[in-house]
């Protein structure tokens, strides 16, 4: 089974379906899209624990944040917030939301 590294927290939000999206700054691989990948949750900077399996997750299609203002005003489902360094907003590099298949 292929995984997908997520960090903590939101690996967790994802997994709990309080997070519907995943943002990266790429579109969803198109052989990775309805596949059930294996969630990796590994700790970033926020954890202090050895990455690690806690459940699968199957993303269904991905699709391009037009600008800015979208990407903020989709924050209940990403859950990502603008002030964060690391994955939030970047003028210089697009942003692509990853949606969440529910089987």
């Amino acid at each position: 089974m292929t995984g997908i590294n997520i960090q903590t927290p939101w690996s967790k939000l994802l997994i709990d379906g309080e997070k519907t999206v995943e943002t990266r700054s790429y579109h969803l691989p198109e052989k990775y899209m309805g596949e059930t990948l294996a969630l990796i949750e590994t700790p970033g900077k926020r954890g202090k624990f050895k990455s690690r399996i806690i459940g699968t997750i199957t993303f269904s299609h991905s699709f391009k944040y037009p600008d800015k203002q979208s990407w903020i005003d989709d924050y209940n489902r990403h859950k990502v917030y603008e002030e964060d360094k690391d994955f939030g907003w970047k003028d210089d590099k697009a942003k692509f939301g990853w949606y969440r298949d529910w089987e």
